[in-house]
C-alpha cells in the first residue's frame, strides 16, 4: 500500500521522515487509513487525510494512549466531512487530550 504509486510513496516517505514515529505512520497508512479507503473503493489520492495529518496525528498518539485510542473516530470523521485530520483534530479533541497538552506560553 505505501508504494501503490510514486506520488503516494514520496509522500509517504517525506510525513515519515517529519514524524517521531515512522512506524507509527506506516501503520495509521496501512490500517485506519488504508481500512476506509477500501470500503469506500477510493485511491490514496482522494483521500481527505493528507500525509501531513497522518504524520500530525502518528505525533500526537505517540505518548498518550487515549488519542490513539480516538485515532479511528477522528479518521471517521475525516471522512465523513471531507476534511484533514488537523482541521477535526482541532474542533474535536477529547477534553482529556486537551489538558494534557503543554501550554502554549
Amino acid at each position: 500500500m505505501l508504494t501503490v504509486t510514486k506520488n503516494f510513496a514520496d509522500q509517504f516517505e517525506e510525513a515519515a521522515r517529519a514524524s517521531k514515529s515512522p512506524k507509527r505512520v506506516a501503520n495509521l497508512c496501512q490500517g485506519e487509513l488504508q481500512s476506509r479507503l477500501k470500503v469506500i473503493t477510493w485511491r490514496s489520492s482522494q483521500s481527505p487525510i493528507s500525509m501531513k495529518g497522518v504524520a500530525l496525528s502518528a505525533d500526537l498518539a505517540e505518548g498518550w494512549h487515549a488519542l490513539e485510542q480516538n485515532a479511528e473516530g477522528s479518521y471517521d470523521l475525516c471522512f465523513e466531512r471531507n476534511q484533514d485530520f488537523p482541521e477535526v483534530y482541532e474542533k474535536e479533541k477529547p477534553q482529556q487530550i486537551r489538558t494534557l497538552e503543554p501550554s502554549k506560553k
